[in-house]
């Protein structure tokens, strides 16, 4: 993908690419689109971090979004929101951390809330190296909540509670939902 990348006609190559049935081909091929940065892909590429089967695929359309700018900020956020793969959902709050803008931002700081450590800590990092300034006890509780910081919230007081009380609400056997929702129940 990198040689058809800076060659002529590589970019029709690479979108043709998109449609093949080996998942490694289309991460490929979104690599090279990716070095490429040319917006005409971004419609194309947001369609496959939206609905490719494959984790590995979308995580790779995520990345080829950011590297396109701001033009893929609205699919990046979606993907944050509501992708099933917390893999995809990090790579995403990392991509929107670059990207930077109000749009981000504000996807973001609802991803400070997500079920996976992984793309809490992820968020929050994309804020911090985009200089987010957190804006009053909400925001403060949101971090604590993605440092898991269950004691911290506590000490916020009134708006903590809705935070720890949807931690509580967790579903899940594992060791780290049960320590979370027990770190959660005492910070109530």
């Amino acid at each position: 993908a990198e040689a058809l990348a800076v060659s002529e006609g590589g970019l029709d190559v690479l979108v043709a690419a998109l449609d093949d049935d080996a998942a490694g081909v289309r991460v490929s091929a979104l690599d090279g689109l990716g070095r490429l940065r040319d917006a005409v892909t971004a419609p194309r590429v947001s369609t496959l971090l939206q609905t490719d089967a494959d984790a590995s695929v979308r995580r790779a359309a995520a990345r080829a979004l950011g590297s396109l700018g701001p033009i893929g900020a609205a699919a990046l956020a979606r993907a944050l929101g509501a992708d099933l793969d917390e893999q995809v959902r990090a790579e995403a709050a990392l991509q929107l951390g670059s990207l930077g803008g109000s749009e981000a931002e504000a996807a973001l700081v609802g991803a400070l809330s997500d079920r996976s450590t992984r793309v809490r800590q992820a968020s929050l990092g994309a804020l911090e190296r985009a200089g987010w300034k957190p804006d009053g006890a909400m925001a403060e509780a949101l971090i604590a909540a993605a440092r898991e910081d269950w004691r911290g919230l506590g000490r916020i007081g009134a708006p903590a509670v809705p935070i720890l009380a949807r931690v509580v609400r967790e579903t899940g056997d594992d060791p780290v939902s049960l320590s979370r929702r027990v770190g959660a129940s005492e910070g109530l």
